[in-house]
């Protein structure tokens, strides 16, 4: 757990930093009644020992608050199993190793910058964190990082993350050593959400390398303009003010279990990945990876709740599918909306195939069933022009037609 101390208001939920500490609480459980006490705090920090004091005045055990703290369990890949990594204000990323064992307290390779926004995959020890210029990751238990470069997460310098600013606010991540796949949501702006759904082959890596804790980290990574999905656009979507916050819950795949502190996650990688935006103007959902990813509110009514076109009762998740005939027809509009994909009227569409072999795209906006499988489709979407957006936004879904 962390405390700061405040040392001046900044507007109405918040306050200047000017000191935090780190403590390691041990709990222990009376087997009679299940309750829980408290049987020892151990204070870290960068002005105290390595080991831990047990006791800590006002100045804190750091000169500087505390942003975010992330653990992975034993269990996790190498470079992170079993260690809290801790974001301070001005002073980069610390680290508490062989947390139940013997912790210890130490400097990792960043040691400047204001990271407000750390997000962790224990399962492949894939370290995200928030700069002022975007999104940077690493792969070595935070020795290195290296940026990861869209629109949504401008350019900055390959060895250290630039400093937290107004860019990027909020950010999650969820990886699979198996499979590959990588997805990064990242939030931005007055609502601004965008999924980064890459893989680690693109990255030039290998799943298996990465959290055994072998891989060498690139320079950085562009992922391709079709990897790269918008969630929300704040101009032409929800304007909901800031997003403090992202999330992609656990999912039963898992290896290891969530636990958190402040902002914090344990993220492993599924097929089909719900993510939680939290807004200043409220919270919304979307569906990333695996179709399309859409946004919008949450309504429950006599416990079926539907959540941006996916339908869940009673615990049980049931994607909407869209299917077309062996050697039939059908518009690729049709699809969309069947996916729940909202799409403005007279929007121009544009459909490419990356499955040939089950089905062909035709004139751009019609798919066509050649033989029974998948169909997977990449599609661009532009809205028509306004007096208000005279240049609106291309965006781009990925979806799945299934063909019978």
């Amino acid at each position: 757990m962390s405390v700061n101390k405040c040392s001046g208001n900044v507007g109405p939920t918040g306050c200047e930093t000017s000191a935090g500490s780190v403590a390691l609480v041990s709990l222990s459980v009376d087997a009679t009644t299940g309750n829980d006490s408290i049987s020892g705090i151990k204070y870290f920090g960068s002005e105290v020992s390595a080991s831990g004091v047990t006791s800590v005045t006002g100045s804190g055990t750091y000169t500087a608050g505390v942003n975010a703290i992330q653990y992975c369990p034993a269990g996790s890949a190498t470079k992170v199993a079993d260690t809290a990594f801790i974001s301070v204000s001005g002073k980069g990323i610390y680290k508490i190793s062989a947390v139940t064992s013997a912790p210890a307290h130490a400097a990792t390779g960043t040691t400047s910058g204001t990271y407000t926004e750390m997000k962790v995959d224990c399962d492949t020890g894939l370290i995200a964190v928030a700069g002022s210029t975007g999104v940077f990751m690493s792969i070595d238990g935070g020795t290195k990082f290296f940026e990861l470069k869209t629109s949504a997460v401008p350019a900055g310098n390959n060895n250290n993350p630039a400093p937290q600013g107004q860019s990027t606010t909020a950010l999650a991540v969820q990886a699979d050593a198996t499979t590959g796949d990588v997805t990064v949501a990242v939030g931005s702006g007055n609502g601004d959400v965008k999924s980064i759904e890459t893989s680690f082959t693109n990255m030039g890596l290998k799943g298996s390398e990465v959290a055994a804790g072998t891989a060498t980290p690139p320079a950085s990574v562009t992922p391709t303009t079709d990897q790269i999905v918008e969630v929300n656009n704040s101009s032409t979507g929800k304007n909901t003010g800031a997003v403090p916050d992202l999330e992609l819950p656990n999912q039963s795949g898992d290896k290891v279990a969530a636990a958190s502190v402040k902002t914090f996650g344990v993220r492993a990688f599924a097929t089909g990945v719900k993510l939680a935006v939290g807004t200043a103007g409220g919270a919304f959902k979307a569906t990333v990876k695996s179709g399309a990813t859409a946004s919008g509110g949450t309504t429950t009514s006599g416990g079926t709740t539907t959540t941006g076109g996916t339908t869940t009762t009673g615990g049980t998740t049931a994607a909407k599918v869209a299917t077309v005939g062996v050697k039939k027809t059908a518009t690729v509009l049709s699809a969309l909306k069947t996916l729940g994909v909202t799409v403005v009227a007279k929007s121009k569409i544009v459909a490419t195939s990356t499955t040939k072999t089950v089905c062909s795209v035709l004139t751009s906006t019609k798919v066509k069933g050649l033989k029974a499988g998948t169909c997977k489709l990449t599609v661009k979407i532009t809205p028509p022009a306004t007096a208000k957006v005279p240049k609106p936004k291309t965006t781009t879904k990925k979806i799945s037609v299934t063909i019978k």
